[in-house]
């Protein structure tokens, strides 16, 4: 139940549907121009100064619609707007500090409210406890109201403007340009703003809200957009709409068939003639009674409807009619009726408003007139009618198709050069849309600012993706020849990390990335890999010697393997000094491992080697170290020869002679075994080098002899070659 017709203004005739409260302050009348959050123009307003309200009894009701227009000359700290509680506690609806708050429920707060200015404000509550507030068309919040907090009571009924007596002071004087209660009955969101609108000033100008069945579109997928504009529009077509991220098409608004129940066609006075918006054109049907039906293409909400008269005869006037409307275009309800009904002037245009309990989308509306005013001048029964106007939302829907291969925010925006039918120009709009259309493998370039390092030296490695990535940090990384230090970004595309060579190493080092990172729209990359020569060998190299054989004699040769701890550089026989011998040519498959053949001399018994200095270098160029080996050598194949010598070539009595055996060569264990003697005795045989031999012969006494010494060939050189004998002779006389 309506307690004040929206239609009408406040006057004392409608203020006696409440209970005023402190008459004597005498709240009255006047007028006023309605401007701010919502723009009348001038009009009829009530008055109420601070510590006046008004009380509207009830018979109890959980479920509602309050809706105020009303400005306040106070709007800081509290001041009361509703009360449920008899004005026995502080809860209710209050403006605090120029918003709209709900005493006390955590949350319920919102909008603006400025002194001085209209605000239209509607307050609902439904039978599952959900309280939602509206300011000027736009939901400021909602609650659970399980507490019972917003239930009008029978006992208290609803006090309107007037604080509650615990403190008296928390009001505020105003003007109150309309008041509106429905019983049961719970406004959407969508009529809330239908409420809003359809009281705007005709010169406001018009609004549009654009929306979309889809708030994310991947690869394939569109979107339908629908412009939903506050008023009637002219001329909207795809040049109004700017697009980014993607192209609209098959933009269409909501179209309609006209039918009559009869018409003046061949004159001009068909039934398309009222809808025309041309009130120098009308519909005529040769009867009192008629209807016109408009069929929309699909359902809407129409909450006015306007009549404008045609140019003559005001007895062809609709006096008696009714607005209907169906969704089978058989089955009709009543909308809204009229009865006695004047234009008093021609082309006079009349408004009326569909209660909001009537507000309901339908496919077919009727204007159904019963009655006209009689007979016309000509003595007809004529029905005529120059327009016909439904004021509902103009809605206009169209096809996004976001861009391939995109990952960014699509944007969709009407500018503000619509029109209304009053050629207001529009107010812009914009909605978003997360598009995801990335179906592109991430790709990945590696580099290094250092193609090699030394020792000491570091490397900063770039990983660059071809787009944004996520989760990428060390652990998709294999690192071979060193470490890698933290993985860091600024914009999740461009990844740096401080690459640290082993030490000691000469290698190639890689840093590699798998196929395990993702793109932000999930598409798995590519791996790619880098290689970075690493030299940080600063160990000289060492060096061993070895060979086959330690001892050679006559005809043999020995191997001789040098083996380095690493690979070497540059390495062959003039590195090597070689003695006893000769070295052949030198090889190796892996410059690290190297053989050669050696020979020793002949007829020799010697010590050979081998020697390497240290000139050599590994493949960092770390000089050497020097080496050698020895090989015990015999080849002496010659047979030793001896010289016997006496130092006195005759011995008279009491003489003696040094004997000395000079052999070739040392031989090995010539004693006096060795020797044979005639004519007198050899004493001991001695040396000092195994090659030269004496020892003192005595001759017999009382003897006149050829004294003989002789070595037979029974004696060895060190190589066992087997000696040739000798002897001397020595004339004896004593």
């Amino acid at each position: 139940m309506e307690i004040i017709n929206p239609n009408l203004n406040i006057d004392s005739n409608f203020l006696s549907s409440l209970n005023r409260i402190n008459t004597a302050l005498n709240g009255s009348e006047q007028t006023d121009t309605i401007t701010g959050g919502i723009n009348r123009g001038q009009d009829n307003v009530y008055r109420f100064l601070k510590g006046e309200g008004l009380h509207l009894p009830s018979s109890g009701t959980t479920s509602y619609s309050l809706e105020l227009i009303f400005k306040f000359d106070e709007t800081n700290g509290y001041r009361k707007i509703l009360d449920f509680a008899g004005r026995t506690q502080d809860t209710g609806l209050y403006v605090y500090n120029q918003q709209i708050r709900f005493y006390n429920v955590s949350g319920a707060t919102g909008g603006t409210v400025n002194s001085g200015e209209y605000n239209h404000l509607i307050l609902t509550r439904s039978n599952d406890n959900t309280v939602v507030a509206y300011l000027n068309g736009q939901q400021i919040f909602s609650f659970n109201d399980s507490s019972n907090l917003a239930v009008i009571n029978a006992s208290d009924g609803l006090n309107i403007f007037i604080e509650d007596t615990l403190q008296g002071t928390e009001q505020s004087a105003g003007h109150l340009d309309l008041l509106s209660f429905w019983s049961s009955n719970t406004l959407s969101s969508t009529q809330t703003l239908h409420r809003y609108n359809s009281l705007q000033d005709s010169s406001i100008a018009p609004s549009v809200n654009i929306t979309s069945d889809r708030s994310e579109l991947n690869s394939g997928e569109t979107a339908t957009i629908t412009f939903t504009f506050s008023k009637e529009i002219t001329d909207f077509d795809l040049n109004d709409i700017t697009v980014t991220g993607g192209t609209i098409s098959n933009l269409t608004g909501i179209g309609g068939t006209i039918t009559a129940s009869g018409e003046n066609a061949l004159a001009g006075e068909g039934k398309e003639e009222a809808f025309d918006r041309n009130s120098n054109t009308k519909w005529l049907t040769f009867s009192n009674t008629g209807w016109l039906q408009y069929e929309f293409e699909t359902p809407v909400v129409v909450t006015d409807y306007h009549l404008t008269s045609a140019n003559d005869e005001p007895a062809r006037d609709p006096k008696d009619w009714q607005l209907q409307g169906s969704n089978d275009g058989v089955n009709f309800v009543n909308l809204e009726s009229q009865t006695n009904q004047n234009f008093d002037t021609r082309l006079e245009t009349k408004s009326f408003h569909i209660p909001s309990t009537n507000q309901q989308a339908y496919q077919y509306y009727r204007l159904n007139i019963t009655a006209n005013h009689g007979l016309d001048s000509y003595g007809d029964a004529t029905l005529q009618l120059a327009e016909l106007q439904l004021e509902y939302d103009s809605i206009y829907t169209a096809t996004f198709t976001p861009e391939e291969d995109s990952q960014t925010t699509a944007n969709i925006q009407v500018g503000s050069d619509y029109f209304d039918l009053s050629g207001n120009p529009g107010t812009s709009q914009s909605i978003t849309i997360d598009i995801d259309t990335d179906e592109t493998a991430p790709t990945l370039v590696i580099t290094s600012d250092k193609s090699e390092l030394s020792s000491g030296e570091t490397a900063t490695i770039t990983f660059t993706f071809s787009e944004e990535v996520s989760g990428f940090d060390s652990s998709d990384i294999t690192v071979t020849g060193g470490t890698l230090g933290t993985v860091s970004t600024s914009d999740n595309q461009i990844y740096t990390a401080t690459f640290t060579p082993e030490e000691d190493s000469q290698i190639t080092g890689t840093i590699q990335v798998g196929s395990d990172y993702f793109d932000l729209s999930g598409n798995p990359g590519t791996s790619q890999s880098i290689t970075i020569d690493i030299d940080t060998d600063e160990t000289a190299p060492t060096l061993t010697i070895t060979s086959d054989k330690s001892e050679l004699s006559s005809g043999e040769t020995a191997t001789i393997t040098f083996t380095f701890s690493e690979e070497v550089s540059g390495f062959d026989s003039s590195d090597i000094t070689v003695t006893g011998g000769t070295l052949g040519t030198v090889s190796t498959s892996d410059n690290q491992i190297y053989t050669a053949t050696f020979t020793p001399e002949e007829d020799s018994q010697i010590t050979g080697t081998i020697q390497v200095g240290s000139d050599y270098f590994d493949l960092s160029g770390n000089l050497g170290t020097s080496q050698s080996i020895t090989i015990d050598i015999d080849t002496d194949g010659t047979a030793p020869t001896l010289i016997i010598t006496s130092d006195k070539s005759e011995l008279s009595s009491g003489e003696t002679a040094t004997i000395t055996f000079t052999f070739s060569e040392e031989v090995s264990e010539f004693d006096s075994s060795d020797i044979t003697v005639t004519g007198g005795t050899l004493g001991t045989v001695s040396t000092s080098d195994n090659q030269i031999y004496t020892a003192t012969f005595t001759p017999e006494e009382d003897s006149q002899i050829t004294g003989t010494i002789q070595v037979g060939s029974d004696y060895f050189d060190l190589s066992g070659n087997l000696g040739t004998s000798q002897s001397i002779t020595i004339d004896i006389d004593t």
